[in-house]
C-alpha cells in the first residue's frame, strides 16, 4: 500500500515538473520571438536577472513579477502559467 502511494506521488511530481518544463520552454520561446533579453528586462524592472529566471522557471511565484513578464510578452499571466492560476481560483 505504501509503495503504491509513493509511486502515485512520484508520478504526480513528475507531471508537475513536466508542466513547469513546458511552461518554461514556452516562455523562453516567446522571449526569443519578441527579441527580449532577460537581463535587459531585469534592468527595466529593476530586479536581478536571477529573479527573471526564477519566475520563468516557476520557482518564484511573485504575482507582480509574473504580470510584468506577461505584459512584456504581450500575454496574460494565465496563458504563461495556466496550472498555477487555475489552482488559485
Amino acid at each position: 500500500m505504501l509503495i503504491r502511494i509513493n509511486i502515485i506521488l512520484s508520478m504526480s511530481i513528475n507531471l508537475l515538473n513536466e508542466q513547469q518544463r513546458q511552461n518554461r520552454q514556452k516562455i523562453r520561446s516567446l522571449f526569443v520571438l519578441k527579441g527580449i533579453v532577460g537581463a535587459r528586462l531585469a534592468e527595466e524592472l529593476r530586479v536581478s536577472p536571477s529573479t527573471i529566471c526564477l519566475t520563468i522557471s516557476g520557482h518564484l511565484k511573485n504575482p507582480k513579477m509574473r504580470k510584468a513578464i506577461a505584459k512584456a510578452l504581450g500575454k496574460k499571466v494565465k496563458e504563461l502559467w495556466p496550472k498555477e492560476v487555475k489552482e488559485k481560483l
